[in-house]
């Protein structure tokens, strides 16, 4: 039976289910203490081999590389950390670098663009450690600011993926994933998020201008990008424990497997049970459990970026209670049985064995050694007891025997 406590405009009333089950305790999910990793190696240029000293330097930024005809900048406060044609970024919140890219759509010579070009794009573009999953979903995050001098519409950016990533964009075949809507601000970063199912094993992504942005004349834009983050959608969603259903010790079944998992949050996991008593082991995720009494054990789960959740399980036994061990002989004539004993477990050399008459059957040990510490073998009321050792069995009394009357 669980009970469930409804409230209602100030009033509230109690309401019993009846289960088919025991009662389980829901779950609790904590607080996320950091991101969400990313499968992006050096999401935010931090990690460089040089400061950069002027544009076009992207690769500076290892592992990062120009997926385009023109060349992206990489800006690092420890060097070249403004273009020379366009305001600085606001300061970098993840670190002392970001990257830079231009674009510009015009048949006129401006102030801004030397020459007269029709078309100019810079895209970045990075391979990954790890090809992404096909058919599954993904979360890529980045933010994003801009130059205050940039003229006239400000185009949206898109993302592309390939299987074949290298360094050399000449021979990377490009597949679009689609366009990422902006929202810009020259004076603050702004977080941007872009959902897409990976159509194949992605080993490699490149960000960029829309493509279409060049339905349009006359666009002098310069993007600042910084702070990456890809990873699976449930990896940015809190992770949920489950200690699985409620477990019950018996004399067939005197260790249980508790069925812990987690759904969510960001792998690998760390599993911690408490208390770890009567546990094989309590750092993973289905421990064997043996409590020698009812007890409630904690699911606590860690994912890789901190966040915890945590999940209750109860492991019943439900096994005779006494200080004596008494034949019942209700299933068998088999010592070694524990469901033929009072206490649900065989008895061993700290018991103290009580044998009555009238039991429906008299024990017999078959093959191996049993032992007690006393015995009493009760022939009351005119029953009468057969204690038989075959096949090499033998019982060990320590320290006396006693048959009563």
């Amino acid at each position: 039976m669980k009970r469930k406590l409804y409230f209602c405009n100030g009033c509230f009333f109690l309401a019993i289910i009846l289960l088919l089950s025991l009662i389980k305790t829901e779950q609790v999910v904590g607080q996320c203490p950091l991101p969400v990793p990313s499968l992006i190696p050096n999401p935010s240029g931090e990690i460089l081999s040089a400061c950069p000293t002027g544009e076009n330097q992207v690769y500076l930024a290892t592992p990062w590389f120009n997926a385009s005809a023109k060349s992206p900048d990489y800006l690092n406060i420890c060097g070249f950390n403004s273009h020379p044609q366009f305001s600085p970024p606001p300061t970098p919140t993840f670190g002392n670098g970001c990257f830079g890219i231009h674009v510009f759509n015009t048949s006129e010579a401006t102030p801004l663009i030397s020459s007269s070009v029709l078309e100019h794009e810079e895209d970045i573009g990075v391979c990954l450690p790890t090809p992404l999953i096909p058919g599954v979903g993904y979360t890529f995050q980045f933010h994003l600011t801009e130059s205050s001098l940039g003229v006239n519409i400000r185009p949206d950016l898109g993302l592309w993926g390939t299987t074949n990533c290298s360094s050399n964009p000449n021979i990377i075949t490009w597949v679009y994933l689609g366009e990422i809507n902006t929202t810009l601000n020259s004076s603050i970063w702004i977080q941007h998020t872009f959902n897409f199912i990976a159509p194949s094993a992605i080993n490699g992504l490149r960000i960029g201008i829309s493509p279409q942005a060049f339905n349009n004349d006359d666009i002098r834009r310069y993007y600042f990008l910084d702070n990456f983050i890809l990873n699976t959608n449930s990896a940015f969603q809190p992770p949920i424990a489950e200690a699985g259903p409620n477990k019950t010790i018996s004399c067939n079944n005197l260790s249980v497997v508790l069925n812990g998992s987690v759904v969510n949050g960001a792998p690998p996991y760390t599993y911690s049970w408490t208390p770890s008593l009567g546990l094989s082991n309590s750092s993973i995720a289905n421990p064997i459990a043996s409590p020698n009494s009812t007890r409630t054990y904690t699911l606590n789960v860690t994912a890789a970026n901190g966040c915890t959740s945590s999940d209750m399980v109860t492991v019943n036994v439900n096994l005779g209670t006494g200080p004596n061990w008494v034949w019942t002989g209700a299933v068998s004539n088999n010592w070694f049985d524990g469901c033929n004993w009072s206490r649900g477990v065989v008895p061993d050399c700290k018991s103290e064995v009580i044998i009555p008459g009238g039991t429906p059957t008299n024990p017999e040990i078959i093959g191996a050694a049993a032992g007690c510490s006393s015995i009493e073998i009760n022939t009351a009321n005119g029953g009468h007891v057969y204690l038989r050792t075959s096949q090499g069995g033998e019982l060990r009394v320590t320290p006396g025997l006693w048959i009563c009357p």
